[in-house]
């Protein structure tokens, strides 16, 4: 069991890897246990957990990007800068939940973006090696 604290780390977790989960946060954990136990009693239900979501009205960590560019001519970041922020457009996890209602697998678990977070754009994934 690993645990990031938020900052950057060299390890590569999967969906289904076991963690530890922040104090405030046990509640979701908890949550999502209780989702994927119900797919073995017939449930189709599958957990999605999509990064910070950002869009139009949005009043989150991109707006604070954006304001401390306007203000400082650059992004700030609090603490050493390297902690690890997944984004992700509402449009995107618009269609990830449509794709998981028409092919998604029960007790399954997705999270979005699903490729390195410095990957690819809104619109497009970059393309992967084989």
């Amino acid at each position: 069991m690993q645990r990031t604290q938020g900052s950057w780390s060299p390890d590569i977790f999967a969906e289904d890897d076991p963690f530890v989960t922040e104090p405030l946060a046990g509640f979701r954990k908890a949550a999502e246990d209780t989702v994927l136990a119900s797919a073995a009693n017939g449930v189709r239900a599958m957990v999605i957990r999509p990064g910070q979501i950002w869009g139009p009205g949005d009043h989150g960590h991109m707006l604070l990007i954006y304001q401390s560019v306007a203000a400082l001519g650059a992004a700030a970041y609090i603490g050493s800068g390297l902690a690890v922020y997944s984004h992700v457009h509402i449009d995107d996890v618009t269609r990830l939940f449509s794709l998981a209602l028409a092919k998604g697998r029960a007790g399954s678990t997705t999270r979005s973006p699903a490729r390195h977070p410095t990957g690819g754009s809104r619109r497009r994934s970059p393309k992967t090696s084989a």
